[in-house]
């Protein structure tokens, strides 16, 4: 009988939630075991009380570490944790490159020196050219293996050589399957929607491109084929001003653009994503955009700003997808249109777009290639 290989998720930030079973760090240890035949478990510290999830519980065991605002103590009830149950498992998982990540992935070499330490880079543009100019080093003692979400990002770090014999993989972020019912969202038919997805007015998602860019398109083609802008999320208070100004600009646009307000249950967020034919991100700056890889995974047609290298990633380098210079309305504004006008075509690159996502960010393929990674390691 081979026995089930063992793979600890650790983590301790304060904002964590249930909402992470949903992100990367809970979909890798849900991914491994459902899907790669592991023995999972996530441990969290406690800042926000204790986290519950049937379909996650199903493959993963939860475990809540005792939170404390004061930094030493929380250090020492972590460094505790690692030494308790270091020796119950094969490969401990960290996220970020920090202090407390260095301290643990010693603690639990020291305690098992057979334990693999897999650290998952969560990298902006911003991390990672400091990594690449040399002011911070990935080059950790006691890690053996990285991933990176980015492929233009590995190409480039899998250049530099890691003295401690740790290496890095190519490895995406991915669309929790969990309480999803996906066979049933394939089904629901595509609408002339637009949709966009996130914290609507700050200024990082730049929502003002978007709505300015839409102002430029023709509204003859808005109005005949009856599209449909949808924009989800919270709402900043000092861009309330900018939208009250923006519809006494374009009050035609009124009854075409509609603010939903942000969208809390998933599986809702998904059913309008399902119906919606493309999506927009006109960030000034990102990581790698979960809520666009989970429009494409619905069938999203994204037209994008390029906010950084993972676009290409998105699109399948422009193939599958349209990238208009970042903050520049004229050229986001023909690139919608465009999609507008070919309304036939997006018929048949919407399909596109969601067959290439489930195959390059399904949680069942990210598995397959962590696995394969811990294996080379082991």
């Amino acid at each position: 009988m081979v026995t089930a290989k063992r793979f600890l998720t650790m983590f301790w930030y304060e904002d964590v939630s249930e909402a992470h079973l949903y992100k990367d760090v809970g979909g890798i240890p849900y991914a491994l075991a459902r899907y790669a035949g592991w023995k999972t478990t996530f441990a969290y510290a406690d800042f926000n009380g204790e986290i519950h999830n049937k379909d996650f519980e199903k493959y993963v065991k939860l475990e809540s570490i005792k939170h404390s605002s004061w930094r030493y103590i929380q250090r020492i009830r972590l460094i505790k944790y690692v030494w308790q149950h270091a020796l119950e498992y094969d490969v401990i998982n960290f996220y970020h490159g920090n202090k407390n990540t260095k301290i643990l992935a010693h603690t639990a070499k020291l305690r098992n020196p057979n334990i693999k330490v897999y650290m998952k880079l969560d990298l902006g543009e911003d991390k990672f050219n400091d990594i690449m100019s040399g002011r911070v080093s990935i080059d950790l003692n006691y890690v053996d293996l990285f991933t990176v979400e980015t492929k233009y990002f590995y190409d480039e770090l899998k250049k530099l050589e890691f003295t401690n014999g740790g290496v890095i993989r190519y490895l995406p972020n991915g669309v929790s399957p969990i309480e999803i019912d996906t066979e049933r969202l394939d089904k629901v038919e595509k609408e002339n929607i637009v949709i966009t997805v996130g914290r609507l007015g700050t200024y990082q998602k730049n929502t003002e491109l978007l709505l300015e860019g839409i102002a430029k398109v023709d509204f003859k083609i808005i109005q005949e084929h009856n599209w449909k802008f949808y924009l989800v999320g919270t709402v900043e208070p000092q861009f309330e001003k900018y939208v009250d100004e923006f519809f006494e600009i374009h009050p035609q646009l009124k009854d075409y653009i509609i603010f939903t307000g942000p969208i809390y249950d998933r599986n809702a967020l998904y059913a309008l994503l399902a119906k919606s034919k493309i999506m927009c991100m006109t960030s000034r700056f990102e990581g790698f955009s979960l809520a666009i890889i989970e429009g494409t995974y619905f069938g999203c047609y994204p037209v994008l700003t390029n906010y950084n290298k993972g676009v290409l990633d998105i699109t399948c380098n422009g193939e599958l997808g349209s990238i208009a210079n970042n903050e520049n309305v004229d050229d986001f504004s023909n690139k919608l249109l465009i999609c507008l006008k070919n309304k036939d075509a997006l018929d048949d690159l919407c399909p596109l777009c969601r067959d290439g996502a489930r195959r390059k960010f399904g949680y069942d393929a990210l598995a397959k290639m962590l696995d394969r990674y811990l294996a080379e390691i082991n």
